[in-house]
């Protein structure tokens, strides 16, 4: 089975649903012999909140490549299943089921999770039981019904008032039924969430109007993610494994490649309730009265329950297991294993776990395990268990290390990809370049060739492929991608597919052998968002000839215009300037009868219906920003005189519905002799660049973490103070310079994430403290600085610099710690002596160090004109 190849068509090509479904797909299948190749079904950039209803498939990509279909739910419209039905291969679904197709489905079991949560909740005392999900997909309908099943069994009604529909299954569908439970009095005392991210939002929402969970209402979700147990409540939610799902489906798949046939009968993959602090219940799980506790000869099979398919399938974890039995019958005969064994073994553990919630429950499962042992002293059991426990947190906390080195090289490469991605390109074969900046093992870009229905793929650039696939090879949709694509994946990756289309821009398909990336929430982080940059600067570059033929065009009808007669030439080159102009909206300006004929793409530019039209140039000119019209009329009467070359101007067109557009507009201007008579031009959309260019100006000048200006900022506009005053001696400012005392003991003690969220509060602080008219600013570390501008007198300095203090020495509170920290203040008010900003800041710099050797928590004031005021000010 070394040549066979497995279709998957999922709505994204990563993330924690998609990506950990395709994960257990390319387990099963490499273990067979086989290859993955994934296809994303929606446009580059998406994710899941930007789509709801499935995607049309549009051509039959490799469908001459794969062997057999999977589907993932929300990936295909029912006519294109029906579409892939019919070429005969085999298909299976995954959490859906169609009943007219006829074939496998492997779902959730979504009931008896949901089933079990319910009765939890009313065990727990509760009658009220809300839900809030979106019911746009099989699995929450399933959920759904399961609750009101649920309801019914227990003798409780069904009460429509307590269901609140959503429009996702993220967490803005959260916030939006918590909403509306507050506006209707929060009638119930527990709610179900059709997902754990539907169920964050209604904590946040709960939390944020001051009401206390789970006393004021208890809540529970669905797919227990990765940070449901690290929330404040932990999160008590039903458990499925994506990669058990996506196992089951692959496996089904390689059953029916073998001529075998499977019922069209759903295949349930088990969930379990997992209580947690959310829904009432203690942390740690209360064992069962009459449960007796397993023996060390049951306690593999117990965790292999507990890592389920992934335990029995991988040898490694398997003999894990094996290290885990042989430990505890060994304490259960009263030999105590070494720390250094104990304590290995966790951490071993806990860096195969597919879910950090399998390490908790094999500590409980242990504890139990423990609890069986007669002979065993309450010393001796809790030796073992704190051994074990401290293996499986060092685990933990290698694990978050391993994840936080993951994304920092991961936005490094973001910044490299996208700087890669900006700079202007020789040939569209040096477009994969920045492919070196990713995990990708190769790559290639194939773009659209010819019209529909006829199209092939053109190899346009290719990355680590050498020789294998030539450029400008051509490729039947059916038979993209070419098989030495999909031969080099390993272990854990796969060919992904991903479109390179945004919007109405649809250039093709990108296609990479990268590992399967399922660490993030949407999908959207890597290939899926690169392919999306890349759409943008095919856009740009497409943009950039357009313009260069269309200077070529404009020069041509310029020399046209001394050979056709008046008549002929207006008809005749309005229409070929219409004929070439695709995304560009032309004019043409009839200066002599002052009216302007505008193409239907000009039109639709300045927001009017999209049709030919001859009006009024104040169809266009009453569009522009009343800022921008003086400039726009100047090029024009400077064109129009001779005094440029060329008219170009960069201007904004304001909509009927407020919104703003800019635009680029050019023209040549059409001379009788001396006189202008006619400007013929275009205008061209550019409101994304100006987007971008606005993105780059402001993260050069403003603190990525708190938001605030930088040190460059400061300096600018300190500077602009200093050389303001040398005209008008009157202007009274000064410079605080801050820094927080202790902050690196703060960091060392409670770690980088939390300092990070204790420098946004602090600089939160800083600006309630300051006026409307100042400037706060952070220089890096722990280092702050205060432009007070605006002063009426120099004895204030004292005051708001006592009040800043004051406010920043209030008590936080961060996740969940309550501190206190004080700051050392200094502070330089303007004098005729200084001269640059940077002096001025060194004297508020050595004020600050001066309140820290004099204690700190305290200003330091270095200026002649405070005769009165006292040298520092100390808290």
């Amino acid at each position: 089975m070394a040549s066979l190849t497995i279709g998957v068509l999922a709505p994204l090509s990563g993330g924690f649903y998609c990506g950990t479904l395709l994960l257990g797909i390319a387990e099963a299948v490499q273990a067979a012999g086989g290859q993955v190749l994934a296809i994303q079904t929606v446009d580059a950039g998406q994710a899941h909140p930007d789509y709801m209803a499935p995607p049309r498939l549009q051509i039959p990509l490799a469908w001459e490549r794969v062997a057999g279909w999977i589907v993932i739910v929300s990936a295909l419209e029912l006519a294109d299943l029906r579409r892939l039905k019919a070429t005969g291969k085999p298909l299976v679904l995954i959490s859906e089921q169609v009943p007219e197709l006829a074939c496998p489905a492997v779902l959730p079991d979504n009931r008896s999770g949901v089933r079990e949560a319910v009765t939890h909740l009313v065990e727990h005392g509760h009658r009220r039981i809300a839900f809030a999900g979106s019911l746009g997909q099989h699995d929450i309908r399933e959920r759904y019904a399961a609750y009101c099943e649920a309801l019914t069994a227990h003798g409780l009604r069904v009460d429509p008032r307590l269901i609140y529909v959503v429009d996702d299954n993220v967490e803005s569908g959260g916030i939006a039924a918590a909403q509306r439970m507050l506006a209707d009095g929060l009638p119930s005392t527990a709610v179900i969430a059709g997902t754990d991210y539907n169920a964050i939002g209604i904590m946040q929402t709960l939390s944020a109007a001051g009401y206390a969970l789970p006393r004021d209402q208890a809540i529970i979700g669905f797919d227990d993610i990765a940070q449901a147990a690290y929330l404040s409540p932990a999160l008590s939610s039903v458990r499925q494994r994506f990669d058990l799902l996506g196992q089951r489906a692959a496996e089904c798949l390689l059953t029916m490649l073998t001529g075998a046939a499977l019922p069209p009968e759903p295949i349930y993959v088990p969930t379990t309730f997992v209580a947690r602090e959310s829904c009432g219940c203690y942390l740690q799980p209360p064992a069962a009265p009459d449960a007796r506790p397993p023996t060390p000869a049951e306690l593999p099979q117990r965790v292999v329950e507990l890592f389920g398919a992934h335990a029995a399938g991988d040898a490694h974890l398997s003999a894990l297991v094996e290290q885990v039995a042989q430990v505890v019958t060994a304490a259960a005969e009263g030999c105590l294993p070494g720390d250094d064994q104990l304590q290995r073994l966790g951490t071993q553990l806990v860096a195969v776990a597919p879910h950090m919630g399998i390490a908790e429950d094999l500590f409980w499962l242990l504890r139990d395990v423990c609890a069986g042992w007669q002979h065993a002293t309450a010393r001796f059991r809790e030796a073992f268990l704190f051994r074990m426990a401290f293996g499986l947190v060092r685990g933990f906390v290698q694990r978050q290390f391993a994840d936080l080195n993951y994304f920092q090289a991961l936005l490094q490469s973001q910044y490299q990809i996208s700087m890669d991605l900006i700079q202007p390109h020789r040939s569209q074969a040096e477009l994969l370049g920045w492919l070196r900046w990713t995990c990708a093992r190769a790559g290639l870009l194939a773009l659209w060739q010819d019209a529909e229905p006829e199209r092939s793929l053109r190899v346009a650039a290719t990355y680590g492929l050498d020789q294998t696939v030539a450029l400008d090879a051509r490729y039947q949709p059916a038979q993209f991608p070419p098989a030495h694509l999909s031969a080099l994946a390993a272990a854990g990756e796969a060919t992904l597919l991903i479109p390179v289309k945004v919007q109405t821009s649809d250039w093709g398909w990108l296609a990479v052998v990268a590992p399967i990336e399922n660490r993030f929430a949407t999908g959207r982080e890597t290939f899926n968002q690169w392919a999306a940059l890349l759409s943008l600067v095919l856009d740009h570059q497409a943009m950039i000839n357009a313009l260069r033929s269309q200077q070529e065009q404009l020069a041509q009808a310029y020399r046209r215009e001394h050979e056709l007669a008046e008549t002929l030439r207006i008809s005749e080159e309005r229409y070929a300037l219409a004929a070439r102009a695709a995304n560009d909206g032309l004019w043409d300006w009839d200066l002599l009868n002052d009216m302007i004929y505008y193409s239907s793409r000009c039109a639709a530019l300045l927001g009017y219906p999209e049709a030919e039209v001859a009006a009024s140039p104040e169809l266009w000119l009453s569009r522009v920003d009343p800022d921008d019209r003086p400039r726009l009329e100047a090029a024009l009467a400077d064109h129009c005189a001779g005094r440029t070359p060329t008219l170009e101007c960069e201007h904004r067109l304001v909509l009927d519905d407020g919104r703003q557009r800019w635009v680029l507009c050019r023209g040549l201007a059409v001379r009788q002799g001396e006189r202008c008579v006619r400007l013929v031009g275009s205008l061209t959309d550019i409101t994304e660049r100006k987007r971008l260019e606005e993105q780059l100006r402001r993260d050069a000048l403003y603190d990525a973490l708190t938001g605030l200006p930088n040190r460059r900022l400061f300096i600018e506009r300190l500077q602009y103070l200093i050389d303001y005053r040398r005209h008008h001696p009157d202007c009274l400012f000064a410079v605080l310079f801050l820094d927080l005392d202790g902050f690196k003991a703060i960091n060392d003690q409670f770690g980088h994430l939390f300092g990070d969220r204790l420098l946004v509060a602090v600089a939160d602080r800083l600006k309630q403290s300051l006026r409307a008219s100042d400037t706060a600013a952070r220089f890096g570390g722990d280092e702050f600085a205060a432009l007070l501008t605006d002063l009426r007198h120099i004895e204030d300095v004292p005051r708001i610099a006592e009040r800043v203090l004051h406010d920043i020495s209030q008590p936080f509170t961060l996740l969940g710690q309550v501190l206190t920290v004080t700051a050392s203040l200094g502070v330089a008010c303007a004098t005729e002596r200084y001269t640059s900003a940077e002096a001025m800041l060194a004297d508020a710099d050595a004020a600050m160090y001066r309140a820290k050797a004099a204690g700190k928590a305290r200003v330091v004031l270095l200026d002649d004109l405070l005769e009165n005021a006292p040298d520092t000010v100390s808290f």
